[in-house]
């Protein structure tokens, strides 16, 4: 007898005392197949509940990310995986309302996984959104870039900076061993931005 089905007949048994004990084979296999039923479907329920719940909140959603973008207005991009799917809805959420300093900074670190500054230059009519806690560019820059277009102010020119490894960083810090695990994407020069 499985743990569940154990769990299910001491629960039966507090609704009803007289639960005949195990030792008649013809009532012991008629209840085991009882119980054994009773407890997958249980199992499957609990399991559905749980898959359910997770794609109510656009962070853990896959089965309804399609739903989600048809609701909150994106093209649906069913190429991508579905991290860079999650957090361009999680950053369309977060981009309502006025557009400030701050807005920006949350609807970029949603992108990016990682620490973000948004530099304003008022008197120049723009801001740099500048990536100071993930190193090279985020992997999905081009959907960053469209959300803040959708929720910046139309004359405000956006410009981008990202952070690099520098040799005081490596030299004499790290191991031949830690360099060589790292990619090139994460070295100034190591990929074309354009």
């Amino acid at each position: 007898m499985t743990n569940e089905e154990q769990s299910m007949l001491d629960y039966i048994r507090t609704l009803w005392p007289d639960v005949p004990e195990f030792g008649d084979t013809k009532n012991d296999t008629n209840l085991q197949k009882k119980l054994t039923v009773l407890a997958n479907t249980f199992e499957r329920n609990e399991e559905m509940l749980e898959q359910a719940f997770e794609e109510i909140f656009a962070r853990t959603a896959s089965a309804t990310l399609g739903r989600w973008e048809l609701y909150l207005g994106l093209h649906t991009a069913e190429g991508q995986p579905d991290e860079n799917r999650q957090a361009r809805m999680i950053s369309k959420t977060r981009g309502s309302g006025t557009t400030t300093p701050a807005l920006i900074k949350s609807v970029a670190e949603a992108y990016s996984n990682g620490e973000v500054e948004v530099i304003e230059y008022p008197e120049q009519y723009r801001f740099v959104v500048k990536f100071i806690g993930a190193l090279g560019v985020p992997p999905n820059l081009e959907d960053l870039k469209k959300i803040l277009r959708e929720i910046k102010q139309a004359h405000l020119v956006m410009d981008f900076e990202f952070r690099y490894l520098l040799i005081k960083e490596i030299h004499n810090v790290m191991t031949i061993e830690q360099m060589q695990s790292l990619t090139l994407d994460k070295f100034a020069g190591g990929e074309i931005i354009g």
